[in-house]
């Protein structure tokens, strides 16, 4: 089969040079490219790649990988294994999923909130003077209302070493140990006392709760955690009721919108194109989703002509359903009937929805209705959005859908990860960590325990050095030092695939599979070390 194979690709080879128009992501079926600009004989010098790579492997020679044709910035990462070919449907959620936001938008959330504890809250007016500092924290951090504590987890409640703050001011340990009983929470103590940063909403808050923890400090205000978060709370409440933010953006959306975000109209385009069943579920009522959908539709326009658009009249075209004001997550636990929307009276009809239209406009409704009117289900429906709790959790949970968690932050840690810098510091952390083990096991005379101090003193820099790499103060948002962070382990529980926009789906074909990579649990790799240091004794030997 493979020869087979050969002789036709040599073939295709002889005229590939006049067939170099072949552009990926403009087809379903096109395959995976660098760019739009890849051509066929890239295509097919790929393929010779793979082939002698396969003939190498089942003739049980060593196979050298190619590197992956896909930049990591716009790759898709699996979690567990995904097959698009299954997927009939496809559901977005809208804020940071399909539009995503300048900074300016933080910075407005964080002074609306500031502004309404002095207003409203009787705060002094010092607070008004905050600003907002968008490299203090990070999501996933946790609030602790008890203490006033801002600090990061790992996947089992442990504290991160040098990541709890109280204000600006970063905790000793010595100082956590009087206010904890050790360095791990309990899932009790962590579900009744500690708030988490769980979107990019929530990060201008974190802010604002160090920036004021830190005022009060300085000026010896005193005001217990629990009630400068219970106020929080009603700003957070405020920030999102009042109508304040969403008049700004909906006034200037020029200034909150990213004019990256009309890239989203190809992903929507080739999926109506393929016949795909596409949809919009949302918190967010009709008129905020109405404006900044038409913003970047007519930005598409202009950027790509209206050819581009000629076969729909709005941005409503591209969705078999829009749904707002859907109330997540309880929306997937509740069988209510769907109401439609007329956009230009706003009013909502009386009677309940008996089937979808193309272009209509829902409200509320629920899971189960949804699958009735669609007959849509489990795998065959793909859904994405930003929030894991409010999201993704429960589609992941309640409906079976495959999940899809767009994590703005993604695209800058893999510009860490990529630098030389990181891989250098990395390999040294894990030979230093290895020999620390190994010392360990011998007796413990002077020498040997001067020589492991002095390896885990070089441990503590190097951590230090790989952590500010992402984050002075908090580091990565998906690990602590050894283990996934718990907004990563999170992520990695409720939702299969994981990226950093929707618009990477454009470099792979609708039929494609995710593959969730091996990972090699402590024993598995102990086993192959002690494997491979056998078999090297036993060449020495021979």
């Amino acid at each position: 089969m493979l020869h087979a194979a050969r002789l036709l690709l040599l073939r295709r080879a002889s005229v590939a040079t006049s067939l170099r128009a072949a552009v990926v992501g403009s087809q379903p079926q096109a395959r995976r490219s660098l760019g739009t600009d890849t051509s066929l004989a890239s295509q097919l010098s790929e393929e010779r790649v793979f082939l002698r790579n396969a003939d190498a492997f089942l003739e049980g020679q060593p196979v050298e990988m190619p590197p992956r044709v896909v930049h990591p910035k716009d790759r898709v990462f699996a979690n567990s294994t995904t097959y698009l070919r299954h997927v009939d449907s496809y559901g977005f959620d809208y804020d940071f999923t399909l539009v995503s936001y300048t900074p300016a938008l933080l910075n407005t959330i964080f002074n609306i909130a500031r502004d309404y504890l002095v207003e409203q809250k009787d705060y002094p007016s010092a607070v008004k003077q905050l600003c907002f500092d968008r490299t203090f924290a990070i999501r996933g951090l946790y609030f602790d209302r008890v203490t006033g504590y801002l600090m990061k987890l790992d996947q089992f409640g442990c504290v991160q070493h040098g990541c709890v703050y109280h204000g600006h001011r970063s905790i000793t340990n010595r100082e956590f140990l009087e206010q904890y009983p050790g360095f791990r929470l309990s899932e009790s103590y962590i579900a009744a006392n500690m708030y988490m940063l769980e979107d990019l909403f929530s990060v201008p808050i974190g802010a604002l709760l160090a920036n004021i923890t830190q005022l009060f400090e300085d000026h010896g205000i005193k005001r217990s955690p629990v009630y400068l978060f219970s106020d929080m709370q009603d700003a957070v409440r405020y920030v999102h009721t009042s109508g304040i933010l969403h008049t700004q953006i909906i006034e200037s959306p020029h200034t909150y919108i990213n004019t990256n975000s009309v890239v989203s109209f190809k992903l929507l385009d080739r999926l109506r194109t393929a016949g795909k069943h596409v949809f919009l579920l949302t918190n967010s009522e009709f008129d905020f989703v109405n404006a900044g959908m038409t913003h970047i539709f007519n930005l598409y326009q202009a950027m790509h002509g209206h050819e581009a658009t000629s076969s729909v009249s709005n941005w409503v075209d591209y969705f078999d359903a829009v749904i707002t004001n859907a109330k997540k997550p309880l929306w997937f636990d509740q069988g209510r009937s769907f109401r439609r929307l007329d956009p230009e009276t706003g009013r909502m009809t009386f009677h309940a929805v008996s089937n979808f239209e193309k272009g209509g406009i829902y409200t509320e409704g629920g899971l189960l209705e949804f699958q009735r009117l669609t007959g849509l289900s489990g795998q065959r429906v793909v859904y994405m959005g930003d929030h894991i709790f409010s999201d993704l959790l429960a589609p992941s949970r309640a409906a079976q859908w495959k999940t899809v968690a767009i994590i703005k932050e993604l695209e800058a840690e893999l510009e860490h990860l990529t630098n030389p810098d990181f891989a250098v510091n990395v390999r040294k952390l894990q030979t230093l960590e290895q020999l620390i083990a190994v010392g360990t096991t011998y007796s413990r005379d002077i020498l040997v325990s001067s020589k492991i101090r002095a390896l885990k003193d070089e441990r503590t820099r190097l951590r230090g050095t790989v952590k500010t790499l992402f984050n002075v103060r908090f580091g990565s948002i998906f690990r602590t030092f050894s283990h996934r962070s718990a907004f990563f382990f999170a992520l990695g529980r409720y939702c299969d695939l994981y990226t950093g926009s929707v618009t990477n789906f454009l470099h792979y074909p609708l039929d494609d599979v995710f593959y969730a990579s091996r990972s090699f649990f402590v024993h598995e790799i102990a086993a192959m070390q002690h494997h491979d240091a056998v078999r090297s004794h036993l060449v020495r030997r021979e």
